[in-house]
């Protein structure tokens, strides 16, 4: 896949992301494709789009018509009103959205959120700052020039690979929070870290969950023959019907390959947990989908 279709695609959603934030809802329009299918929720957006934290951002291939599909796990909060101060609650959700090159800028054809798990609510304490925003969002932040597009000029084979590797961990991620460990079935992963990986997805003994992949660092040798992908990982795994565990954590990918152009192939996968939190209790609507509606 080209740099500029990673680069382009990414710039698209963090820009989605940081217009809702900043509270910029004129710039909203400007990031979709004309005829673009909008739909958070099962219903179009009133006053502006939901803004969540993503993870695992998977960018597939373009198809033959020059359509790239990308999806991000994500974790939010949404206000209920079911509390004296406002109900809270944490939302897993995900984005599944498409992308097209208009006048030459990756735009939005479709963007489509819907929620996946969503905990029991629990009370708001007041907050001054907060309202402050709430009261004037246009102060929260100032959003830098829009990019044109992007061009693949320049790119080095090191960043190529970069990116190829990045999106191969979260692709995995991502298909492990729709389908659970067969996931792992994958002539990319070796057997050995297919065996480690199932032991930390698996724990509970169902194998289903989420797995929220952010920040990742790619570490390539000089020889171009191995390489490390680390990544902040939080898995979210169930307990019960209607409980879920909370684990913070970091996943540590190493890959190899035989030559400079054969495939890379997982040779370990390392699971370093640093916190696990008290479960969750998911409300009486939340289940985790056996699959994507769209898949």
């Amino acid at each position: 896949m080209k740099a500029s279709v990673y680069y382009g695609v990414q710039f698209a959603q963090s820009r989605m992301l940081l217009a809702s934030q900043a509270g910029a809802r004129s710039e909203l329009p400007r990031l979709l494709a004309p005829g673009a299918d909008v739909s958070i929720n099962g219903a179009e957006p009133a006053e502006g789009w939901a803004t969540h934290l993503p993870a695992t951002q998977y960018i597939e291939p373009a198809d033959e018509d020059g359509i790239v599909r990308a999806s991000w796990t994500t974790l939010g909060a949404e206000l209920t009103g079911d509390e004296p101060t406002g109900g809270i609650r944490y939302v897993v959700g995900r984005y599944d959205n498409l992308f097209t090159r208009h006048d030459g800028v990756w735009k939005f054809a479709r963007l489509r959120w819907r929620p996946l798990a969503r905990t029991i609510p629990w009370p708001q304490h007041p907050d001054a700052v907060l309202e402050r925003h709430r009261a004037d969002p246009s102060a929260w932040a100032q959003l830098p020039p829009a990019l044109g597009a992007v061009s693949d000029a320049g790119v080095s084979p090191r960043t190529l690979i970069t990116l190829e590797l990045r999106n191969t961990v979260m692709g995995i991620c991502h298909r492990y929070n729709q389908s659970g460990v067969p996931a792992l079935e994958d002539p990319r992963v070796s057997p050995a870290a297919a065996r480690s990986a199932r032991e930390m997805l698996a724990a509970d003994g169902t194998g289903r969950g989420f797995v929220l992949a952010t920040s990742p660092v790619v570490g390539i040798a000089a020889d171009a023959l191995s390489a490390r992908v680390f990544v902040s990982a939080t898995f979210l795994a169930p307990r019960g019907a209607d409980r879920i565990e909370h684990r913070r954590g970091s996943l540590l990918v190493s890959f190899t390959r035989a030559t400079a152009s054969g495939p890379w192939i997982i040779a370990a996968w390392d699971w370093y947990r640093y916190a696990t939190l008290q479960p969750w209790t998911l409300d009486d609507v939340s289940d985790f989908r056996e699959r994507n509606d769209d898949e």
